[in-house]
Formats: C-alpha cells, sequence, structure tokens
C-alpha cells in the first residue's frame, strides 16, 4: 500500500486472502488509504464457459454495517 500512498501504483489487487484482511488494511487510520472519498472495489471474473468478462462492483462493501 505504500506504492499506492506514493502514487508509484494505480491498483491494489487481491491474491488469495479473504477480503476482511484486505479491506481492514485499506481503511486502517495508520497506514491504510483513508481519504474524504468514497470506498469502491471490483471483482473481475473471466469465466471460461461465459462469453464475456464479468464485473461484480461492491460486492463485499457493507454501507450500514449496523443495520
Amino acid at each position: 500500500m505504500e506504492q499506492l500512498r506514493e502514487g508509484k501504483a494505480e491498483l491494489l489487487m487481491k491474491g488469495s486472502l479473504h477480503t476482511d484482511e484486505l479491506m481492514g488494511a485499506v481503511v486502517s487510520r495508520e497506514g491504510g488509504l483513508r481519504t474524504g472519498r468514497r470506498i469502491s472495489h471490483v471483482f473481475v471474473m473471466d469465466v471460461p464457459t461465459y462469453h464475456k468478462v464479468l464485473i461484480v462492483t461492491d460486492g463485499a462493501i457493507n454501507i450500514a454495517p449496523t443495520l
């Protein structure tokens, strides 16, 4: 994430870890990527049996966690 904060990278790609681990680091007050802007993410899936790339946005972001 340091490279993102320094402007040396343009995106963060999730590998083999749970979304809550990644997002916890992203929204961390110390060392995270917090700004005054809205946060979003996408899942990009290339399914061999489907003719298009699928993109699902905000699949794991809960905007009202107390509901």
